[in-house]
């Protein structure tokens, strides 16, 4: 790269276009103190030396020999040191030339540089270090006698390393909150708890790795997550109540329904009709066990595993309220069923338990 400067991420044929035309508008209105300022804010509030910290850097640097060029004109005018002829000041004739900062002075600008660099990199402020980086390298574009190219490529090099540490931490700060997002989910708290004060442990440290837009985006994913699983745990609960009731149901209607086959096709003396007898009068009694009161109290039950959800969750209002209506349901046939069975015996007890009243 012998002969030529290392390019700076960012810099191109867009931003040199950009500077030479700011740097002529500032040369061109800026004729004192007050008008450099104005001139300078209005340079920095352009949109592209806001997007670009190294052409707000080139920038600051051209405001600041200006500075130094109208003081030097204040000082000899103050001097005694009158220009030869008004006229040709009034025409643009010649001004004095701007003094050319010494050796001394621009080693003592670019130490000063590299101690400002040397604190953003350690607080990983990325764009703060770009543009102390661009400064140091519009100096050794502008004097390339007192500020070598090895200089210039140090911090080149130097921003190199930053942006890989800083990608580093990030993929760190990301892994860490999708496990955070990921022991929320799984009902972890403690463990989501331990990441979160993690990262803002990172944060206190190294708020330009992690602003607080970022941490809380990452606890409010966190959050979700965790609601999301109690809902699906209450969700679940209902559901297995649901299972276990009508599982239950359904194989006091196959014991039943069996008895009845078996009574039809086999003598009453048969060893295998007595004991589906013995298993239909458990049956019996426990269908006559889910009454009116048994219903009323199943449904307080399945509300109060209702009240698990987060927000009013009418599709499960009404699925319960359907499952309610089913097991009803069933629980009248299961008991007409019982009703025939015993028609076809002649009732007694020898065909079960009598029905409760209602």
């Amino acid at each position: 790269m012998a002969g030529r400067e290392r390019a700076l991420p960012y810099e191109g044929k867009h931003r040199e276009a950009v500077y030479q035309q700011l740097c002529a508008q500032i040369t061109r209105e800026a004729i004192d103190l007050p008008s450099l300022t104005r001139c300078a804010a209005m340079a920095l509030a352009h949109p592209e030396a806001s997007r670009d910290p190294a052409l707000a850097g080139m920038i600051r640097n051209f405001v600041a020999e200006r500075e130094n060029a109208i003081r030097f004109q204040d000082m000899e005018m103050k001097g005694g040191k009158q220009p030869g002829s008004k006229l040709r000041m009034a025409f643009g004739g010649p001004m004095p030339a701007p003094a050319e900062p010494t050796k001394a002075q621009l080693m003592t600008t670019l130490h000063k540089l590299e101690h400002d660099f040397d604190l953003r990199s350690l607080r990983f402020d990325y764009a703060g270090a770009m543009e102390i980086a661009a400064r140091v390298q519009e100096l050794r574009r502008r004097f390339p006698v007192h500020i070598d190219e090895a200089t210039a490529n140090a911090f080149a090099d130097k921003i190199d390393e930053l942006r890989t540490r800083c990608e580093r931490w990030q993929q760190q700060i990301t892994e860490l909150g999708k496990q955070a997002a990921s022991a929320a989910a799984g009902g972890e708290q403690e463990k989501a708890t331990w990441i979160l004060r993690r990262l803002h442990a990172i944060q206190v440290l190294h708020p330009a790795l992690l602003p607080d837009s970022q941490i809380e985006a990452i606890r409010k994913t966190a959050a979700t997550a965790s609601a999301t699983r109690e809902q699906h745990e209450a969700v679940g609960a209902v559901l297995q109540r649901e299972k276990q009731i009508a599982d239950e149901i359904n194989q006091l209607a196959d014991v039943i329904i069996q008895f009845h086959r078996l009574e039809r096709e086999h003598p009453r003396e048969s060893p295998l009709v007595e004991a589906a007898l013995a298993r239909y009068k458990a049956a019996v009694r426990r269908v006559y066990a889910f009454d009116t009161e048994w219903l009323a109290s199943l449904m307080v039950e399945m509300e109060s595993l209702l009240d698990e959800l987060h927000g009013d969750d009418r599709r499960a209002h009404g699925q319960v309220t359907r499952f309610i209506a089913n097991v009803r349901s069933a629980l009248l046939r299961l008991r007409q069923e019982i009703r025939e069975i015993k028609a076809e015996l002649g009732g007694g007890g020898a065909t079960g338990p009598s029905e409760p009243r209602a």
